[in-house]
């Protein structure tokens, strides 16, 4: 996982993990968070010990934690992500249809009556 980017799906999931959290036992939560840290052997070895990639790893074991438990549920990252791609892509097949209707309106031509090129 060398140079991964945070991503708004990831800083979602990081608020909403980070809420879950919000007033559980702290001793159970420092349990966990230390087991974290000790799987991550091979990012500590690499001297990649910066806060930024850690939460990251932490994030991600986190996300993995949370599909093992509980794998039909979606994260809210990733329910951004669908939505988000979805909304792209109905924009674009909206602004098309539409596109094409008004060039279709403004350029059929019966052939009966004189066209004024300037209008168009």
């Amino acid at each position: 996982m060398r140079n991964k980017h945070w991503s708004i799906a990831d800083i979602i999931d990081l608020e909403f993990f980070l809420s879950q959290d919000e007033g559980m036992d702290l001793d159970s939560l420092a349990r966990r968070d230390r087991t974290i840290y000790t799987s991550l052997t091979q990012v500590v070895q690499k001297n990649e010990t910066n806060v930024s990639t850690l939460l990251l790893h932490w994030l991600n074991a986190r996300k993995i934690e949370a599909a093992e438990s509980d794998g039909d549920t979606p994260l809210p990252g990733q329910t951004r992500k669908e939505l988000f791609f979805f909304l792209t892509w109905g924009c674009l097949f909206a602004g098309l249809l539409t596109g094409a209707g008004l060039a279709f309106s403004l350029l059929s031509y019966s052939g009966s009556n004189p066209v004024n090129v300037a209008t168009y």
